[in-house]
């Protein structure tokens, strides 16, 4: 999970890279993401756009969810 959760000096993190790169992967919409989460569309394109950053347990259960390390 450490390369999901590393950050670049960038503009966005790369957890926001990552999101948008495992969403868009596996071929579900910001919506869809957001719904299997218990979150609004609006949270995850936050999120993937770098205007905020998601809360670690978040950011696990992505990991968890999607096999990530």
């Amino acid at each position: 999970m450490n390369k999901f959760l590393a950050k670049n000096s960038g503009n966005k993190s790369t957890i926001s890279k990552n999101i948008r790169k495992i969403r868009t992967i596996k071929g579900i919409s910001q919506t869809v993401f957001a719904e299997d989460f218990g979150l609004n569309r609006a949270n995850i394109s936050s999120y993937e756009e770098g205007r905020a950053e998601p809360k670690m347990d978040f950011v696990i259960k992505i990991a968890n969810k999607f096999g990530l390390d």
